[in-house]
């Protein structure tokens, strides 16, 4: 007994090291393929010999309504290939416009909520290096008529649980407490792209440079139940067989009659097994015999073969052969 709980601790952790395994695999597969396979990817950190730098928009800047929100730069110390910005608490990308060393982005101010808003920006350069996150914080206040904008409220799990644990379970939240969505012929509130879709159901809880493929959270969350239901029904389909087994097994153990039927197949098992060994063996025999006996020939016909051998007479003085 001891020796089977032993395999079934051992099954445990091989299986959890194979599902991290496969996890990092599918992570840095993504990663790759959204970002380009270059060497100078250093994945997680990034390049201090390259930077953002933001001409706009200004820090603490105000915004109302049907206001463009400008954003816009250049990089330093290499030439972009890429530069994303997005809403530091929903991490939805947006791709500016890139031009040589500058880079920029109009965004309606219709599309965020009130309240304040940071705006990352980081960058890629041609030959793979990644700038570091420049960010700038601005204020939504409704209309001209009506500026008490208020600051975002703190969602139950930014309030009762610790960083980095609610970053991570913030987007749950709110994916699940939004339930229900209005699809209007305009963009909706809280869509940063103007997809008409809310960044709660886009949103992830990884930067865009960690997420290139951009699959929000809410689709993660669907595929894994999904994946979790089809498991389900699979142990139930494979339940009653085992139950079956072991009940068949149990029985055998505890019949002495069974037993012996168990053991005569067996010993049946065992001699077809042996009776396959044997008829290798007595191939194998066969085969060194006519292997020798080739060698045999062989050895024979070279010591047969004729030898010539010629004489030669020379005389002291230079004479006639």
């Amino acid at each position: 007994m001891q020796s089977i709980s032993r395999l079934r601790k051992k099954s445990k952790k091989y299986t959890i090291g194979i599902i991290v395994i496969s996890i990092i695999i599918l992570f840095l597969l993504g990663y790759y393929v959204g970002n380009g396979f270059n060497l100078n990817d250093v994945i997680i950190n990034t390049h201090g010999d390259c930077r953002i730098i933001l001409s706009g928009p200004a820090d603490g800047a105000i915004y109302y309504n049907y206001d463009d929100i400008d954003i816009s730069g250049m990089m330093w110390g290499g030439i972009p290939q890429k530069v994303l910005a997005w809403d530091e608490r929903y991490n939805v990308p947006l791709s500016c416009v890139v031009s040589t060393a500058s880079f920029g982005l109009t965004v309606s101010a219709t599309d965020i909520s009130e309240g304040e808003h940071t705006i990352c920006v980081q960058g890629q350069t041609i030959d793979g290096r990644w700038t570091d996150v420049e960010r700038v914080t601005v204020m939504k206040r409704g209309t001209y008529f009506d500026a008490t904008g208020q600051i975002m409220p703190r969602t139950w799990t930014e309030t009762f649980f610790p960083e980095p644990i609610a970053t991570i379970f913030r987007p749950v939240e709110e994916v699940l407490s939004s339930v229900v969505v209005i699809v209007t012929g305009g963009t909706s509130d809280d869509d940063l792209n103007g997809d008409n879709i809310p960044d709660e159901f886009q949103q992830s809880p990884v930067q865009p440079r960690h997420n290139p493929m951009n699959v929000p959270l809410s689709i993660i969350i669907i595929f894994s139940l999904i994946v979790i239901i089809i498991l389900i029904l699979i142990f139930y389909l494979i339940k009653p067989y085992m139950e079956h087994r072991y009940a068949r097994e149990t029985e055998i153990r505890r019949s002495p009659e069974q037993r012996e039927w168990a053991l005569k197949i067996q010993k049946g098992k065992e001699q077809k097994l042996q009776q396959k060994l044997s008829a290798e063996k007595r191939k194998r025999i066969k085969y060194e015999r006519e292997l020798s006996q080739e060698r045999e020939k062989h050895s024979q016909s070279k010591s047969k073969r004729p030898v010539n051998i010629f004489f030669t007479n020379t005389k002291k003085n230079g004479g006639n052969k």
